[in-house]
């Protein structure tokens, strides 16, 4: 599991009713399998929904996963950890924003975390205005490589292979012929 995290600076204004946010993001994993991101309740008990989605920015939008959050279970300072249904894959290097439009009213809304813009990240977009900062996310992924992926299969086919070279040289050796394996066994 890999993780990319951004900083924590302050919080955005009451999100309430009405209001929308997008947070462009790139990816540098080769699959998302959860994102998170810290809120605030204003230390009250909140209610209403966040409707979240992750949609693809390159070419056609695509939303990719979406989900709805009851405000009443989330604790003051406190990240919510969005654990997708299934994993977002074949998203390395590509362009994801998260969107979270909010469905609660002025005095039982929530409020998020946001950071300073690094590694030339994309500003969060608050209500269709640019905000000065990113949304404070964390990232949780997994980069594939043929040989990790497959390790013990790579593993077990050089040990069938090996098994069935020692079995041909010692066949090939009962019938007078040396391999180059017994050969070097011999020296």
């Amino acid at each position: 599991l890999q993780e990319t995290k951004t900083s924590e600076k302050g919080v955005i204004p009451e999100f309430i009713a009405g209001q929308k946010l997008v947070q462009p993001f790139s990816v540098d994993m080769d699959s998302l399998e959860e994102i998170e991101f810290m809120v605030a309740t204003y230390a009250r008990a909140n209610k209403g929904n966040l409707h979240l989605t992750i949609e693809t920015l390159d070419g056609e939008q695509k939303v990719l996963a979406e989900k709805d959050v009851d405000v009443s279970g989330l604790e003051d300072n406190s990240y919510y950890i969005w654990k997708f249904d299934e994993t977002l894959s074949d998203i390395k290097g590509k362009m994801l924003a998260l969107g979270i439009e909010s469905q609660c009213q002025p005095g039982e809304a929530i409020t998020l975390y946001y950071g300073d813009i690094e590694n030339g990240q994309s500003a969060l977009i608050l209500n269709g205005q640019e905000f000065s900062g990113e949304l404070h996310l964390v990232l949780a992924g997994a980069d594939y490589s043929l040989f990790g992926m497959y390790y013990w299969l790579w593993v077990s086919a050089a040990g069938i292979i090996l098994i069935l070279y020692i079995a041909w040289s010692d066949y090939q050796e009962s019938k007078g012929k040396l391999t180059k394996g017994k050969l070097i066994s011999v020296i």
